[in-house]
C-alpha cells in the first residue's frame, strides 16, 4: 500500500499536490513522494533526502480517510528510508495552529526547535526536528 510514486500515479499526484498546497517541484534529484493508495491515493508524504538529514515537505491525507492511521503509516515508512540512509535528523515545518498536525509530530518525537514568524501566509510556523542518530 505505500510505496515510492509510479509513472501511473503521477497525473493524480500531481492533480492532488497543485490543488493541496499550489506547486509541484519537479527534477530536483533529491525530493521523493511516496504515496499510500489500494485503489486510489488516499495519503501522499514527499520528503527531501539530501546527505546525511532529511526533510519532511508535505504529508497530506484525503478527508474521507483521516484518523484511519494513514499519516501514521507515512511517517514511519519515511523514517525506516531515514534509518537505512543513517540520517542524523529529520525537520519539517508546520503552522502554529495546525493542533493535530504537531500531536502527530510530537508522538513521533519531533521537537519544536524554532518558530518562523508568518511562515505561512501570516501564520507563524515551527521549525521540528527529530533526532535519529544520538
Amino acid at each position: 500500500m505505500i510505496h515510492e510514486v509510479t509513472k501511473n500515479e503521477i497525473f493524480q499526484l500531481k492533480e492532488i499536490l497543485v490543488s493541496q498546497f499550489g506547486q509541484v517541484i519537479e527534477n530536483d534529484p533529491f525530493i521523493h513522494y511516496v504515496v499510500y493508495e489500494d485503489t486510489k491515493i488516499k495519503g501522499i508524504l514527499s520528503y527531501s533526502l539530501m546527505y546525511d538529514r532529511m526533510e519532511l515537505n508535505y504529508i497530506w491525507v484525503d478527508d474521507f480517510y483521516r484518523k484511519q492511521g494513514i499519516g501514521s503509516q507515512l511517517l514511519t515508512y519515511m523514517h525506516e528510508i531515514g534509518r537505512k540512509n543513517q540520517v542524523q535528523n529529520i525537520s519539517l515545518e508546520v503552522a502554529c495552529n495546525n493542533a493535530p498536525a504537531i500531536h502527530l509530530y510530537k508522538q513521533f518525537g519531533y521537537e519544536i526547535k524554532a518558530i518562523r514568524e508568518k511562515y505561512y501566509h501570516g501564520i507563524d510556523g515551527f521549525l521540528m526536528v527529530k533526532e535519529m542518530i544520538k
